[in-house]
């Protein structure tokens, strides 16, 4: 169980961004963060990945503190896609670096190209990961994530630059990774359709606050009025779940 207690942060000396945000998600699961630009997305996750320093708070996997080496446990794909100037072979297999250091072995190799065919980039194995699509570019930045062999993985925003193909492919990924090898998964999503298909439960997030924490079934019109100030219609098509702001349907 991946569990954040009493997180504070913020930037420089200003005000906290999440002045005490509380989550618990258990092995195997998909949680998802809702909720609208500015309200604290972001800035959690870069918090709990480590990027920001947290002002107050505990980080716990299985009961442990791992904050202070939390690398092994924890692996980030950011919203936008930085990536270094390599192969997209060697952008991966860098993500291994928590476990191999500076020295790869051939199983590191061979654990690098097991996530490009599962993402279905080994045809760009050796092409420069810069003169990738935006598309492209955001795959590699998942396989990176995923070749550390990580027990928590955060996404923020992993589709944002991806057509509807390679979204879906995503969904297949991250599902497998939770129901098949038992990664914990905590994803930040702005369309809240492709959210509620993906996700097992969810956290909403309003003025950097935990506004709910709702399993998927849970999930109504007025619960997503708190966050976004608008009530949606939620609509069940041929089993995916739509959700349609702004008049009837």
């Amino acid at each position: 169980m991946l569990e954040v207690k009493g997180f504070r942060v913020g930037y420089s000396r200003g005000k906290d961004v999440v002045p005490g945000a509380n989550l618990s998600i258990e092995k195997g699961k998909i949680a998802v963060l809702l909720g609208p630009n500015g309200s604290g997305k972001s800035t959690l996750l870069k918090a709990i990945a480590g990027s920001i320093k947290v002002r107050a708070g505990e980080l716990l996997f299985d009961g442990q503190d791992i904050s202070k080496n939390r690398a092994k446990t924890i692996s980030y794909v950011p919203q936008a896609a930085l990536l270094p100037c390599l192969s997209v072979f060697d952008t991966v297999l860098s993500g291994r670096m928590p476990i191999f250091g500076f020295h790869s072995s051939k199983s590191d190799e061979e654990a690098t190209w097991k996530v490009l065919r599962s993402l279905g980039l080994e045809q760009f194995a050796m092409r420069n990961a810069n003169e990738l699509s935006g598309g492209e570019m955001q795959l590699v930045m998942i396989a990176r994530a995923l070749c550390s062999s990580p027990k928590v993985i955060l996404f923020d925003e992993p589709t944002a630059n991806l057509d509807i193909a390679n979204a879906l492919l995503v969904r297949k990924t991250l599902k497998n990774l939770a129901e098949q090898e038992g990664l914990t998964l905590l994803i930040a999503l702005h369309d809240i359709s492709y959210a509620l298909n993906l996700g097992d439960e969810f956290f909403g997030i309003k003025n950097g606050e935990i506004a709910f924490h709702l399993d998927k079934g849970q999930i109504t019109p007025e619960s997503l009025e708190t966050l976004y100030g608008a009530k949606p219609n939620l609509v069940n098509i041929g089993g995916e779940i739509a959700v349609h702001f702004g008049g009837n349907i």
